[in-house]
């Protein structure tokens, strides 16, 4: 930023006690200058925040579960939850190893590891259903739950008793494809 005027670039840095210190005539920043050692380039700071004192690494302005750092390791955006416009959270992407850069494509089916006594697993998706087989244990009584960010669950299918066999799970009359994420688990 060039607060003076004479076309160069000025720097303010803010430390731990929160002093403020102004350098004139720095030289325009590279990747690798990181003049408040926060562990970010300073050039990035400034294209994402417009300074280098507002964010820190371990700062989540756009609450999508990535730190400043991690956004920067994975080259997205911080200020967007969800840099790819696919619907799941940046952090949601990286933790289940899809690519939070590239839009999920259809069917965005994610099925959650069951508890260890069952399985689910997904089997496909039709025009206005989702079909997917179960592994439960008899007599037990479980509800399936349907998610889009990892957070929020709700029920969508149960709850039902198992059989010992697998079963199939159909989950009819859908408007739109079922995307997000489902799991098993006992009914209460």
């Amino acid at each position: 930023m060039d607060i003076d005027g004479d076309q160069d670039l000025d720097l303010f840095v803010r430390d731990d006690s929160d002093r403020i210190f102004f350098f004139e005539n720095v030289s325009p920043p590279s990747n690798g200058l990181d003049a408040d050692a926060d562990g970010l380039p300073d050039a990035w700071e400034v294209r994402h925040f417009g300074d280098i004192v507002s964010n820190h690494a371990g700062s989540d302005p756009d609450d999508d579960g990535l730190t400043n750092a991690q956004e920067l390791d994975h080259g997205m955006n911080p200020l967007t939850a969800d840099t790819d416009g696919d619907g799941f959270l940046d952090g949601t992407e990286v933790e289940l190893g899809t690519l939070p850069l590239v839009p999920t494509v259809d069917p965005p089916i994610h099925v959650l590891p069951a508890s260890p006594s069952a399985s689910l697993k997904f089997v496909e998706v039709a025009p206005a259903s989702l079909r997917l087989e179960a592994l439960l244990p008899a007599h037990a009584s479980v509800q399936l739950w349907h998610s889009l960010d990892l957070i929020r669950w709700t029920p969508v299918h149960g709850p039902f008793m198992g059989s010992g066999r697998m079963q199939e799970i159909v989950i009819e009359g859908s408007a739109e494809k079922p995307r997000g994420f489902y799991r098993i688990e006992p009914a209460h």
